[in-house]
This record gives structure tokens, C-alpha cells and sequence, in this order.
């Protein structure tokens, strides 16, 4: 407890003078609480300041002084009013400053103008910092600001206050991000201009319900381009420009948007203010899992809402199934979205449109990896940690698909699409379909490269993968086999097994890239291989594939010979 006040200090007391609330200290059974808090959750803590000033305010800042005591650290305050709605008083993260202590004078964000707010209390939020809180100043009256006004309506003046804050946030972080060797790069999207309490309904907890506390996201909400790191501090040094050698099993880039030629994925998406990113996460990643399956553009446009409305249904824990949102797809299903339109609040399960039933799609099963310590409570689950993740991610997306992908922000679900390899440390970087619109990131992409810590940590990533085949009431459908780059290969999507409706022409192994006439069969680790230059080897008495001129024998099989082009 000790050591917990020692780096993580609170101090509030509250004087109430004509306008101005003046903090230096609150009572002791509120520090008890603050540093109880601060324990418990070690850097992380949140503590509630009650204000009353007897009437409705015009206007609310804070003045004090801050230290931050890491590369994670983040300071915020939120005027909470009697209606429970939220304003953001300040915000500041690593990356957002360039010093360490700092000073606030009447500092404020969405509380400089405010429309006759009667305040409740503040909620000091922070991670890994401390907060010396000198006084809360605010106006009682619309005189006191109208030369802030001026001659704009107090709602207009409140969005012009935060785009200039927000351009000077961009500013600071684009500079922050040079100085650090970070590479990515920040701006204006359809996030940043959300308000605070907005943000937050962007992010949701396991059951779907809305977070009490918007995530540390320090600055991914401005995120326009580049590669987002997660877990990098920003004062770390560049890295050393000597590559670290190769060390994976599988290529070195992989993405559905580009595979035969094709972009696989299905339309960017937006939840708009609502709690339901485990939804598109969901759906998007089973949307594209459907066009691999069949190996055709279906590009079925399904309803997260028929997801939401049936979200506390019993049958989504049918079967054994323990992972909530898939499960629900998987046990109740999922229809058209025209079907039951997006409206983003729950609504009831099973009904929108005649005929429901026979519009339901369903995927039959799913895998999830997951850190190892969760791993056990069921089958389905694949166990991960921070030394095996990267490779079995890798492994999942290749072979079945898009993936549901958890963790990778903080109570956020996206769709992982593909991933690259970052040149000096040969870590991934995941491509990930978010469900922000287009107007955010890269046409609604990211590129974000994660710390493998997160794969042993409880609230960490875990990524999902559907099990075919998928499950349609009413059409039946035949799985393309095509061989569009007439080099005797043909693709047959995802499958393992070669289908049926596959021309006599097409040889028994899958054709790794069908634009490419050059190119034939994948090797055992998903590479692509020369027609000219295939052959088989014998390894431990089997013959595989692999790149280069020349045969070995095999003991017990004979020689394995050449691939005949």
C-alpha cells in the first residue's frame, strides 16, 4: 500500500469560493478509496471527485500538475453530470507530451462551452501517472463565456473548440511519432471527432455491455496510415537497422485482399455509437470465410443486427459453446441485412421480415486461440503464448480464412485479413478490417504490429477461425474449381479436399496462386513454387514440395521424382 501511494499519489481537498472550486485535499475515507483502488489494479486507477456548485455551469477546467511514469501513462478527467452524461474536462497520454511533469492553468476540451450542465462529480482516470489537482474553475452564467461565444450558438462553438484542440493533437502526436521512429501516422478520421462519451460506446466488454471507462487508446483514434504499435513506449530507440534473421515457418506476407488475384473480403462497415464491434467482428470475418468457402464472390451482405438481438438468447451456449458471439452465429445464425437493418440498440431475436428461417446463414463450428490458461475450458479452444501466437495466427489465417480478432486494442474486435513482415525485427505486422467506417485509418484498414505479451494475459488477443462448412437453409450452392491462369492448377478456395466439380484438367493438388500461369502448388509451409522448378523430396520417409533444382530418395517410399509441370 505503501509503495502504491508512493508512486501513484491523489491529493484533493475541497474549498468552494464564489465560482471556483478549489481543490487541495478530500476527505480521508475518499483517499482511503483512491489508494485502495490504485492497489488493487496496480497503475491502473479511477477515482470520483464530487462537485457541487449549486447550479448549472457554463463552463468547467481544471488546474493542477501531473507526472507521468511511463511510456503507457495517461492522465484523464470527466465531468460526470446529474444525468450521467460524460464530458471530457482533459486528456493526455505519453505520446501526447514530451515531458514527464507538466502543469495545467484552467485547461479544458469539451468543457470549455457548455450548455447549462449541473455537474455531480469528476472521475479522475489514469495509468502508470499521479495527478495534484489545484482547483476546478467554472461560470455560472452564460455572460461569464459569451466572449468565448462570440457569435456562434454554444453547440457550434463547442465543435469549433474541438477541432482546434483536436489539430493540435494531431500536430503534437505526428511530431511525438517522428521523434520516437514511430511509423505510423496521425490525422482527422471519423473517430477523433467523436466526443468523449461517444468513443466509448465504441468498446465493449465481453457480454456486450458498454465500458464504464474508455480504453488507454493513445491515439489510435486519430490513426490514418502506417504501422500502429501496440505495447512499443514511445521513448524506446529506433530500431537497430541490422535484420534479425527469419525466423518463421510460413511467408512472409499473406492477405485475403489480395490472394488469386482477388480481394476475398467483404465492404467495410460501421457500428456507428454503439457497444457492437464483437458483431462485425463476427460477421465480417464469416462474410469473407463464406466467398473462401464457395471460392466465389457471394459477397453476402449479413446483418449484425440479427447478432445483437439475440445476444442474451440461452441457445447461444448450446452445444458446449462458450464463446458468446460466434457461438450465437453458430447455434441461432445470422440472415440478410436486408433482412433486419443495422439500428445498433437490441432488438428482438429472430424477427425483422417474413420468412426468417429460411434466410438463416451459420458457420458449423469455430476455433479459438486463446492464452493458455483459458485454453482449457473447452475444446474449441487452441492454446497460445507469447513465444507460439505469431505462428499459429499465421497458420489459422492461411488455412481457414479471416479470423475474428480480439485484444489487439483493448475491448475491441476487428477482422484479421492478413499480415506482413516488418523488415528488421521480422515481426508481424496484422492486417485488421475495423468497423469504423472508411473514413478512418486506411480506407477503414489498419496496419498494427502487437506485443507477443499480450498472448499470455487473460484480456490479451485471442483470434477465432470458422470450421466449414457453412450452413445455408435454402441454396444450395456448388464450390467453384477454376483453373483462371490455365496453368493445369486450379483453386478450389479453402477446402482441403478437392471437390467434385472440379474439371478433369486440373491436377490433385491446389493451385497456390490461379493469376499467376508461373506458378503452381503450395509447399508444406504455404509457399508458392515454380512450375518449372517443382519437385519432391523425401523427409523422414515422405515425400513433400519444396523450391529448387535436383531430388533426394526416400528410403522407404523410392525416389520421389519430378513434378510434372
Amino acid at each position: 500500500m505503501k509503495n502504491a501511494l508512493k508512486n501513484i499519489k491523489i491529493l484533493l481537498v475541497l474549498l468552494v469560493l464564489a465560482g471556483t472550486v478549489y481543490i487541495s485535499g478530500i476527505p480521508q475515507n475518499l483517499i482511503s478509496k483512491a489508494a485502495e483502488n490504485i492497489s488493487s489494479s496496480q497503475k491502473d486507477f479511477s477515482t470520483i471527485v464530487p462537485v457541487d456548485t449549486g447550479k448549472p455551469v457554463y463552463s468547467f477546467s481544471v488546474s493542477g500538475s501531473a507526472y507521468f511514469a511511463g511510456d503507457k501513462s495517461l492522465i484523464r478527467l470527466i465531468l460526470v453530470d446529474t444525468q450521467g452524461n460524460e464530458y471530457l474536462i482533459y486528456e493526455t497520454y505519453s505520446l501526447l507530451t514530451d515531458r514527464y511533469s507538466f502543469a495545467l492553468s484552467n485547461s479544458c476540451e469539451e468543457t470549455c462551452v457548455l450548455d447549462a450542465v449541473i455537474p455531480q462529480h469528476v472521475r479522475i482516470e489514469g495509468y502508470d501517472a499521479s495527478f495534484d489537482i489545484k482547483k476546478f474553475s467554472y461560470a455560472t452564467s452564460v455572460q461569464e463565456i459569451r466572449s468565448r461565444i462570440g457569435a456562434l450558438s454554444i453547440s457550434d462553438r463547442s465543435l469549433a473548440i474541438k477541432r482546434e484542440k483536436d489539430a493540435g493533437k494531431i500536430q503534437k502526436l505526428n511530431e511525438n511519432i517522428k521523434k520516437a521512429g514511430l511509423k505510423w501516422t496521425a490525422g482527422e478520421t471519423s473517430v477523433s471527432t467523436m466526443t468523449y462519451a461517444q468513443k466509448k460506446k465504441l468498446f465493449s466488454n465481453p457480454d456486450g455491455k458498454p465500458l464504464e471507462r474508455l480504453p488507454n487508446l493513445q491515439g489510435f483514434e486519430f490513426y490514418t496510415g502506417g504501422v500502429f504499435e501496440i505495447g512499443r513506449p514511445p521513448s524506446s530507440p529506433t530500431p537497430t537497422i541490422t535484420p534479425t534473421p527469419i525466423n518463421t515457418a510460413f511467408p512472409l506476407s499473406w492477405d485475403w485482399r489480395n490472394r488469386h488475384g482477388q480481394n476475398w473480403m467483404t465492404p467495410v462497415k460501421d457500428q456507428e455509437t454503439y457497444p457492437t464491434c464483437w458483431a462485425f467482428g463476427t460477421i465480417g470475418a464469416f462474410e469473407a470465410f463464406i466467398n473462401l468457402w464457395y471460392n466465389q464472390h457471394l459477397d453476402v451482405d449479413l446483418s449484425e443486427q440479427s447478432l445483437i438481438n439475440c445476444q442474451n438468447d440461452p441457445r447461444s451456449y448450446d452445444n458446449q459453446c462458450i464463446e458468446g458471439d460466434v457461438c450465437i452465429l453458430q447455434n441461432i445464425g445470422a440472415v440478410d441485412e436486408t433482412c433486419v437493418p443495422y439500428v445498433g440498440d437490441q432488438g428482438v431475436c429472430e424477427s425483422g421480415c417474413a420468412n426468417y428461417q429460411d434466410k438463416v446463414w451459420k458457420n458449423y463450428d469455430h476455433r479459438t486461440y486463446i492464452t493458455e490458461s483459458w485454453a482449457q475450458y473447452s475444446q474449441r479452444r487452441i492454446p497460445i503464448n507469447k513465444s507460439t501466437g505469431d505462428e499459429k495466427i499465421k497458420e489459422g489465417l492461411i488455412q481457414h480464412g479471416p479470423m475474428k480478432i480480439d485484444g489487439v486494442i483493448s475491448a475491441h474486435s476487428m477482422v484479421l485479413a492478413g499480415y506482413k513482415t516488418d523488415t528488421v525485427d521480422q515481426r508481424p505486422i496484422f492486417m485488421v478490417k475495423n468497423s469504423w467506417g472508411g473514413n478512418w485509418g486506411q480506407a477503414g484498414y489498419a496496419n498494427i504490429k502487437v506485443d507477443p505479451a499480450l498472448y499470455d494475459i487473460v484480456t490479451g488477443i485471442t483470434a477465432t477461425y470458422y470450421v466449414p462448412p457453412v450452413i445455408n437453409q435454402t441454396n444450395i450452392i456448388a464450390t467453384q474449381c477454376v483453373d483462371n491462369d490455365n496453368d493445369g492448377y486450379c483453386n478450389w478456395g479453402i477446402s482441403e479436399i478437392k471437390p467434385n466439380t472440379c474439371p478433369s484438367k486440373c491436377k490433385p493438388v491446389k493451385d497456390c496462386n490461379d493469376s499467376d500461369p508461373s506458378l503452381g502448388e503450395f509447399n508444406i509451409y504455404y509457399e508458392c513454387m515454380p512450375i518449372a522448378n517443382s519437385h519432391m523430396v523425401c523427409n523422414k520417409g515422405q515425400c513433400v514440395k519444396i523450391k529448387g533444382q535436383g531430388y533426394n530418395e526416400c528410403r522407404n517410399s523410392g525416389d520421389c521424382g519430378r513434378i510434372a509441370p
